[in-house]
């Protein structure tokens, strides 16, 4: 079986901009300036707390619901659209036989909302995400073992782990899968080649290559 395993924010959706908005709505409820896109690229990381602390919030000052509330309401003022050559490249893999999967640190109901509004949810055989907004990227790690269980995947299998951040290079590494990470999203490049990817890529359709 080949399976591909991708990433919500920053990897199937562009939107790096939209997540550097909730965190400057964030910051302005601890009394500090917004930071730029590249200072969010280059210190974002899971847990969002320590996102926030390394950036100057003290940990006693985060009220958790409050938060993400503020931060759910800046980011939601714009829809986050699909990066380039995302739909064709998944229409493609399926036309393959490959299995498609979700694992995402973002709340679940919302990303199966942005799925179907976007056009690819049955493109999907799988999403596991957390389940309440407050648990959202408090995690310092991506569960994999119900994923695993629920789709029968086994050492004989090829399974891509596709992300722009440092968790899921790390998530894949631990599995043994092919970890792809994408440039231009919620983590810098130069963070990304530090991490040592099996594959690099800036450009969406690029994975077909892969498999």
């Amino acid at each position: 079986m080949e399976l591909v395993i991708f990433d919500w924010n920053g990897t199937l959706v562009d939107d790096a901009e939209l997540g550097l908005t909730g965190a400057n709505a964030c910051f302005g409820l601890y009394g500090i300036a917004p930071i730029s896109l590249q200072q969010f690229q280059e210190t974002f990381t899971v847990p969002w707390q320590e996102f926030f602390i390394v950036n100057g919030v003290k940990e006693e000052q985060i009220d958790v619901v409050k938060h993400q509330q503020t931060y759910s309401r800046a980011y939601g003022r714009t829809p986050a659209e699909l990066r380039e050559g995302v739909k064709e490249t998944l229409t493609a893999l399926k036309d393959r036989g490959a299995k498609l999967a979700i694992n995402s640190l973002y709340e679940k109901s919302i990303i199966e909302e942005e799925m179907r509004r976007l056009g690819i949810f049955d493109l999907f055989d799988a999403v596991h995400a957390p389940t309440g907004l407050v648990n959202a990227g408090t995690r310092p790690d991506k569960d994999m073992a119900s994923l695993q269980e629920e789709l029968g995947i086994t050492a004989e299998d090829t399974v891509l782990f596709v992300g722009d951040m440092i968790v899921d290079i790390e998530t894949a590494r631990t599995h043994g899968f092919v970890s792809v990470a994408l440039t231009n999203g919620w983590t810098s490049t130069t963070r990304l080649e530090a991490a040592k990817p099996d594959h690099l890529l800036d450009d969406f359709s690029k994975i077909l290559d892969i498999l």
